[in-house]
């Protein structure tokens, strides 16, 4: 399991996942699976600096997700 993945297993209810990827947009580093599971594990929101993906189904998801939005469609 990649560190990414153990972060998300590892959240508890109320937590916040930060996941600083130096800036790097060229690949999705939150997508709406990652972003679901971070949600079912009762997570309250999701900031990155990483590229994103999936951004129709993360915005249907009720986890708020905080990132630059010149990086949505990163990785897609």
């Amino acid at each position: 399991m990649n560190a990414q993945k153990r972060a998300v297993e590892d959240l508890l209810p109320g937590d916040v996942l930060v996941m600083e990827a130096r800036g790097e947009t060229n690949a999705g580093t939150l997508g709406d699976i990652l972003a679901l599971r971070a949600q079912v594990r009762g997570a309250t929101g999701i900031v990155t600096d990483g590229g994103v993906r999936d951004i129709a189904a993360l915005a249907a998801l009720e986890i708020p997700s905080i990132t630059d939005p010149s990086t949505c469609g990163a990785g897609a």
